[in-house]
C-alpha cells in the first residue's frame, strides 16, 4: 500500500481516519482497474462476435 499522507503530526484517531481513507482509495484504485480490464473483455468479445457474424 502506498502512503498517502505524512499524518505523522496527527493523533492516533486521525492517523486511524487517514489509514482507513488510504486503505480505502487503494481499494477503489484496484476496482477501478478491474473494471477497465472487465471493459477492454467485453469489447473483445463484441468485437471477436462482430467479425465473426460478417463471415
Amino acid at each position: 500500500m502506498r502512503r498517502c499522507l505524512d499524518w505523522s503530526h496527527c493523533n492516533d484517531q486521525q492517523a486511524s481516519v487517514i489509514r482507513e481513507l488510504c486503505t480505502l482509495r487503494d481499494a477503489s484504485d484496484r476496482l477501478g482497474r478491474a473494471y477497465e480490464v472487465h471493459l477492454d473483455d467485453i469489447s473483445k468479445f463484441v468485437l471477436a462476435d462482430s467479425i465473426l457474424s460478417t463471415q
